[in-house]
């Protein structure tokens, strides 16, 4: 493992992730700074709402990708470690680190962007695509339980945050490698430490349901 290649590759995961799509789509495409309206999420509920679903759909997909890329790109060159895109028969520790720490970047710099003075989102986008460079058997059952869980909610939230503390469960279920289970668990409770004000306002009862509109209070992502 070329330690310099590595670092060159977690650097790039950290500025790729950073990337605020949702502040970009809305001012080239629609000119609207989306940090100033609904909730001021740059994320894809705060997009629905304030732009529409194409905006939305665009910004999720996009968000998706950097995931993916950190993920997919990362196994591609150190191919010991076994992802959707490369999945060697023996398992090498160190290459599996490497994509680990690629991925945590790019999460990192999606909740902590160097762009929005270390202000973003709340990383589920991007970590969806982790997810799916990891294992797309996961990301369909996450996918699953988050639908189901806003069909009888409506909270968005309350989705990912369900399927936040799912990952881990399910990546110690598929995965016996274990720098991916560390980092399923870090990223479950740096999502979940990201809903707080989510959480409060579910018990408080004042959270929005998907569809619904006010001010500043929001289940944004």
């Amino acid at each position: 493992m070329d330690l310099a290649v590595a670092l060159l590759f977690v650097i790039a995961g950290y500025f790729i992730g950073a990337i605020p799509t949702g502040l970009v789509v809305g001012a080239f495409g629609y000119n609207v700074d989306i940090r100033s309206k609904g909730s001021g999420n740059i994320g894809f509920t705060n997009t629905l709402r304030v732009l529409g679903p194409l905006a939305a759909a665009i910004v999720l997909t996009i968000d998706v990708a950097k995931g993916l890329a950190a993920v997919g790109v990362t196994s591609l060159v150190f191919s010991g470690a076994p992802t959707l895109l490369s999945s060697p028969t023996s398992v090498s520790i160190d290459d599996s680190l490497v994509v680990v720490f690629v991925a945590a970047a790019a999460l990192i710099g999606n909740n902590f962007s160097i762009y929005l003075r270390f202000q973003g989102g709340k990383g589920i986008g991007v970590a969806s695509g982790i997810i799916i460079g990891f294992s797309p058997i996961i990301a369909i059952i996450l996918l699953a339980i988050w639908i189901l869980v806003i069909a009888t909610t409506r909270y968005v939230s309350l989705a990912s945050i369900t399927i936040a503390a799912g990952f881990p469960i399910l990546m110690f279920f598929f995965y016996d490698i274990w720098p991916y289970q560390v980092f399923s668990l870090l990223a479950a409770v740096l999502a979940i430490s990201r809903h707080k004000a989510n959480i409060k306002r579910i018990l408080d009862g004042t959270e929005l349901k998907f569809g619904e509109e006010s001010g500043k209070t929001s289940s944004d992502n």
